[in-house]
């Protein structure tokens, strides 16, 4: 392994010393660290301490110091936000809501990108959630508790990344009251009957006979009418009697 040396320099305007040391981060980007020092002397005692502790495996330390949420979420879309691939109709890795995830991500960015992950509280996400519980969704309506606790959801795996790599001890998102509430959720409908899906499906007759396939699509499905209008024609396996759907994990 190629030793590295660092360097100091002196500061010709303040009279001051900088002990740097180049090294490649934990997203795999050439870097640097550097510490100011009042003396020449004391510059190379701060290039040692560097040089031991990134020798020493102390990099991730040093990163984790450094590490802003834009940092993390790209570890997070590179290492784990991926379609969801499958093997025998079973899920082996990757995201089913991938697509959504992205977008959550997107959101996420914007507020706390530069921020350093260390540095992000609970106080901060109680103000997301209330920052976001404002902004209408794309349908121009009111964001309303299921969405906002499927945002949460996915920051909460997210941190959860930066605990397992260790770069922060604690998920903020769990520092306080839950601010993820499933029972706040607004209640499903029950399903319908066998005898009221017959009275249904036999409503569907003259000028409504082209909607009968969908009713039946949907009672069997579960799904929203909305997901099922988005379907494409690669997302029905005719063989298989399948028909895939991206939806949103909790």
């Amino acid at each position: 392994m190629r030793e590295r040396t660092g360097q100091i320099s002196e500061n010709k305007k303040n009279g001051l010393w900088t002990a740097r040391v180049c090294y490649k981060n934990l997203n795999g980007k050439r870097t640097a660290i550097q510490q100011t020092a009042e003396n020449k002397s004391d510059a190379r005692k701060i290039l040692k301490q560097l040089l031991e502790k990134l020798e020493n495996g102390g990099h991730e330390g040093i990163d984790a110091e450094k590490l802003t949420f834009n940092d993390l979420a790209d570890y997070y879309e590179k290492h784990y936000a991926k379609p969801a691939k499958f093997i025998d109709d079973r899920k082996v890795e990757g995201l089913r809501d991938y697509k959504h995830v992205i977008g959550f991500i997107k959101q996420f960015r914007l507020y706390f990108g530069k921020m350093k992950i260390k540095r992000i509280s609970y106080e901060e996400i109680l103000s997301f959630r209330s920052y976001r519980s404002t902004i209408p969704t794309h349908y121009k309506k009111t964001r309303n508790i299921a969405t906002m606790n499927r945002e949460l959801s996915c920051l909460r795996r997210v941190f959860n990344i930066a605990i397992r790599q260790g770069w922060i001890l604690r998920n903020p998102v769990n520092m306080g009251e839950s601010l993820i509430d499933r029972s706040a959720e607004r209640r499903r409908e029950r399903i319908l009957s066998l005898a009221e899906e017959k009275c249904l499906l036999d409503a569907c007759t003259d000028k409504r006979q082209h909607i009968r396939p969908l009713i039946i699509c949907l009672l069997d499905t579960g799904a929203r009418r909305g997901e099922t209008f988005k379907l494409k024609f690669s997302d029905l396996d005719f063989q298989n009697r399948l028909i895939t759907y991206m939806r949103i994990s909790s």
